[in-house]
């Protein structure tokens, strides 16, 4: 997002736009961004079939929820199955100090993946996460 503002910033450096086109360019550009936001989640779940769910669909008190996509019974008439999308949240107690064990957005080794994050020690106490069996185990 911050490349697409600089690269407009620039353009306008350079092709002398109007201020009324920058104003223009910058609403235009914060409301894709913010559509982005909003859609983001529901795509990431359709994609990978679980992703995080946005802050604003859930309660204040829930500080990890999920979106899943899954499979109904129904079928269509192509015999593909009708998927649905779930709001669920997944937590556990911590095997290793019993604290509780939340859904996140993995980091660094991890990224491009969920992972369980004990919040007691959210650098050492991380699990894999695979939400079809309902299980995981520490990754080191």
């Amino acid at each position: 997002m911050d490349h697409v503002i600089a690269y407009c910033l620039l353009l306008w450096n350079l092709f002398a736009i109007s201020n009324t086109s920058l104003i223009y360019t910058i609403i235009i550009g914060s409301v894709l961004a913010g559509l982005y936001c909003l859609l983001i989640p529901f795509y990431e779940a359709i994609d990978k079939r679980i992703g995080l769910a946005p802050v604003w669909l859930t309660k204040l008190e829930i500080t990890s929820a999920q979106l899943r996509y899954v499979r109904t019974k129904n079928k269509r008439a192509n015999g593909n199955y009708v998927r649905a999308l779930q709001l669920v949240i997944y937590q556990a107690e911590c095997p290793i100090c019993g604290n509780e064990v939340l859904i996140e957005k993995g980091k660094y080794a991890h990224k491009m993946r969920l992972v369980g994050v004990c919040n007691e020690s959210p650098r050492e106490h991380i699990f894999s996460f695979d939400h079809v069996t309902k299980k995981g185990k520490l990754l080191r």
